[in-house]
């Protein structure tokens, strides 16, 4: 195939019980000028068996088979082997709205100082919404932007293909590689936030975990670190640390600060329905 305007990536582990879902929501977006890279990480499940069989059925589908390397990796090596003008992240255990590749392609090519557009997001579980997220983007020169997460929701990003020429996602990031990147790039790329979600998004209960959370947190803080030496910007570091501190506060107190919305939940779950054809 010539090359295509988009190229979606997505890395797969052991996600037979949702990929098949994840992959039926990609190849049935109303914008179909794309290819879908799909790195089977190696899976030990029936993960390479699914994929496979949407490869047979659309030429779309180019597949990279290989040992486990961890998703960081996965992303990269896919990245590397795209071909499009935009390039599209994807997981494989969440779904994407019919319109969402359009929707994303066209507010980039209406805007060309945006080099990153992501989305709210769905967030449902055991097939069920529960609620929409109501993420804002703050300021880089705002004391806000050093404090918070970046409301970018990694699965919902679209860029244009010299972003990740300029910026590749850092192994040590684990958990938070989409973080790490954004906090490096902010300085020198412009994003965008959508307000309509294009994606709905799967929890699972070990992201849920006192565990995977505190992970999460103290990598993230390493980023934060690490990015404010690099940058020389040192009056930032205690403001790091005590958000470090208030964090791990929440967490063990079990103190949620995501702004979420249920009053459109009704709706996205009749999406949803006819999505996975319940």
């Amino acid at each position: 195939m010539n090359n295509p305007k988009i190229s979606v990536v997505m890395s797969a582990f052991n996600a037979e019980k949702f990929i098949e879902t994840s992959i039926e929501s990609i190849i049935g977006q109303t914008y179909e000028d794309f290819e879908f890279l799909i790195i089977n990480d190696g899976s030990s499940d029936k993960t390479l068996e699914i994929i496979e069989k949407f490869k047979k059925l659309d030429e779309r589908i180019i597949l990279i088979d290989r040992k486990k390397r961890g998703l960081i990796a996965s992303l990269n090596e896919g990245i590397s082997l795209s071909k499009g003008q935009y390039i599209a992240r994807m997981d494989a255990d969440d779904i994407a709205i019919p319109e969402r590749l359009n929707v994303q392609l066209n507010y980039l090519i209406k805007n060309p100082s945006i080099d990153l557009v992501a989305s709210n997001i769905i967030f449902f579980s055991n097939n069920k919404v529960t609620g929409i997220s109501e993420f804002e983007l703050f300021r880089t020169n705002k004391l806000k932007f050093y404090s918070n997460t970046i409301g970018l929701p990694h699965p919902t990003w679209m860029v244009r293909s010299n972003f990740y020429k300029k910026f590749n996602y850092n192994s040590k990031a684990v958990s938070v590689e989409d973080q790490d990147l954004l906090i490096r790039c902010h300085q020198s790329c412009k994003f965008s936030l959508l307000k309509n979600p294009l994606l709905f998004y799967r929890i699972h209960k070990k992201n849920n975990t006192y565990k995977y959370k505190l992970k999460q947190i103290y990598f993230l803080n390493l980023c934060r670190i690490r990015n404010t030496i690099h940058q020389r910007l040192f009056f930032y570091l205690p403001v790091i640390m005590i958000v470090f501190i208030v964090s791990c506060i929440f967490l063990i107190l079990r103190v949620k600060n995501t702004n979420i919305k249920t009053d459109l939940n009704s709706k996205y779950q009749n999406l949803l329905n006819k999505l996975i054809k319940i």
